[in-house]
This record gives C-alpha cells, structure tokens and sequence, in this order.
C-alpha cells in the first residue's frame, strides 16, 4: 500500500515509518522539520504544520491511507498558545486532512488519539470503548473534538480507524518511564517510597503501539472503528519500579509508605504526579484483538526492559 505517515519524525512516527517499510508498504513521510535522516521512508515532504491550511489535496493524491500522529505534547497548564496549537494541530489539521481524503477518495485514515479522552484515571471502573469521555485537559478535549469531526466525515465514505493509546514508552522515549529510570538510577532504592502502592496502570510499549497501528492499516474491512490499546500487562506503580530495577541489575528494595504521609504530600504539591503515581488506569483492550485478530509482540516485562538505557544498567548509588 501507499501511506502517507503525518508527524513521521516523532517518537512514533520514526518506528511506524521503519516497521511499515519493513511490512512491504510505500511510505510517504510528511514532515514539519529537518532532521529527518533517521527515518526509513521512501519519500520525505516538508510540511508548514499540518494545520488546516496545509495542501492536504496535493500532498495525498494517490495514497491508499493516511496515518495522523502530529500532535503538540500534552502538558497539564497550557499557555494560550499551546491552546491555538492544540486546536490548530489537533483539530484543525486532522479534519482538513479528512475532508481532502474524502474528495480524494483515500480508503483509509487513522488518527492516533489518547486515553486521556477518556479520563485521566480510571478510578475503579475499566475504560472501554462504550465509555463515556471525559476529557479532563484542553489536550484531551481537542483530540475529543478531533474524533467527532473524522467519525461525521466518515459517514461520507472515508474509512476511519481513532486508537485511544495511553502513555508510549521505548528506548527513544522522553516522557515519564525516562523520568522513572533516572529517579531509580539516581536515588538509593531505600530512599524511594513506593514499595507498596496497589494501582494498576495501563501503558504501551513503542513496538506495540506500531503494531497495532499497522493491523489497522491492513484491516480489509470497510468500517470505521475506535480501539483502546495497551501492554498485555496492567502493573502497579510497584511492579513497573521493580521491574526497571531489575532490568537495572539493581536490588528490587524499595521502601514502603505505611502510612501514606509520603502520599499525601505528593498529592497536596504535585497532584498530577501523584495521580500518575498513585491512581489507577485501567483499559480494556478486548475489541482489537477480536477485531483484527491482535496481540501485542511484547509483555510489559519485556518492553520496560528494552527501555532502560544502556547508561542505566548496573548503575551503582553512594551516598
């Protein structure tokens, strides 16, 4: 096939564009700067911002499907002008995208979305996709209003495939799991009190997320569908630690918090930390894989475990 990747010298746009050159496709690669020469393509087009007054038409004539990943990062105050970024990207470009893919008689459009259209926690309950959103941020709230206008211009004919993903973590990653390592790498375990939070959070490996993408490139079918994707495993703030610290070659020790003082500190000066740390988020992931006959390549263990940088391994902590 034919495939125009949107956004593909992201984190995720680089492994997507490897693995479907890989799989045999013909990838076009839309990009929005110039450092573009890891990414394994067959073509690279510069790109203004993959906002809605891009040459969308132009740039897509004869694609067999496109994939949008561009997306500003997620933050949790944003200034006025990541907003415009938000619904200038997010939605904006998304939809202009659709409606040129719907004159231009492109099969197939899927749009990287975000759990976090569902919620920022799960509380007790499982997201699924016949959950209500609840989009606690202006980033979730524009992918939110991304999915309604491509699930409207779908009824006009174009195929459109939304994958709510929660947090994507690998080698290259720079989000939380980065940030969890060089906590682990840096700070003696007996000083890190999470030996005993019960959560389960949800994640997905770079390699997983890539795979699920291209099932739904390849999917045969003429419907529209929306998947929640993650890890087979859903693990515990605990388990992910003692699981990097493992892959660390470092002693799985890590102190407890009986009685949760550490815990409500955290939650009273940093409550976005605390909720990635304490909360849970819990995704079913059940219609992919009866869907397109899906399973992740990698378990959770294994993902965590390439993740580590090579710096991190065996590292040794002195006070």
């Amino acid at each position: 096939m034919r495939l125009a990747v949107i956004g593909a010298n992201g984190f995720v746009g680089r492994s997507l564009c490897s693995a479907l050159k890989l799989a045999g496709h013909n990838v076009l690669a839309l990009v929005r700067c110039l450092q573009t020469k890891d990414i394994q393509c067959s073509s690279v087009i510069f790109i203004n911002d993959a906002g809605p007054q891009e040459r969308w038409h132009e740039l897509i004539r004869d694609i067999d499907a496109v994939i949008y990943l561009a997306s500003p990062k997620a933050v949790d105050k944003p200034n006025s002008l990541q907003v415009k970024d938000y619904d200038r990207v997010i939605v904006g470009g998304a939809t202009a995208l659709a409606e040129a893919c719907v004159t231009g008689n492109v099969k197939r459009m899927i749009f990287l979305s975000s759990i976090k259209v569902n919620g920022e926690t799960s509380d007790e309950r499982v997201f699924t996709v016949d959950s209500k959103p609840s989009p606690a941020t202006k980033y979730a709230r524009a992918k939110l209003a991304a999915e309604h206008q491509l699930l409207a211009l779908s009824e006009k004919g174009l195929t459109t495939t939304i994958i709510r993903s929660p947090a994507v973590y690998g080698p290259e990653g720079k989000g939380n799991i980065n940030s969890l390592v060089n906590l682990l790498a840096n700070f003696p375990c007996w000083a890190i009190p999470l030996g005993n939070v019960k959560n389960e959070r949800s994640l997905i490996f770079i390699d997983n997320l890539v795979s699920a993408i291209i099932s739904s490139v390849e999917d045969r079918t003429e419907t529209s569908r929306l998947f929640l994707v993650r890890d087979p495993q859903m693990v515990s703030t605990t388990q992910l630690c003692k699981i990097l610290l493992r892959a660390m070659n470092r002693p799985e020790k890590l102190i407890g918090d009986p009685f949760s003082m550490v815990q409500a500190s955290v939650k009273s000066l940093f409550p976005s930390l605390a909720s990635r740390l304490y909360d849970s988020l819990r995704i079913d992931d059940e219609l992919i894989k009866t869907s397109l006959g899906w399973e992740a390549p990698f378990n959770a263990h294994e993902g965590l475990a390439l993740s580590v940088p090579k710096a991190a391994l065996g590292t040794e902590q002195t006070l």
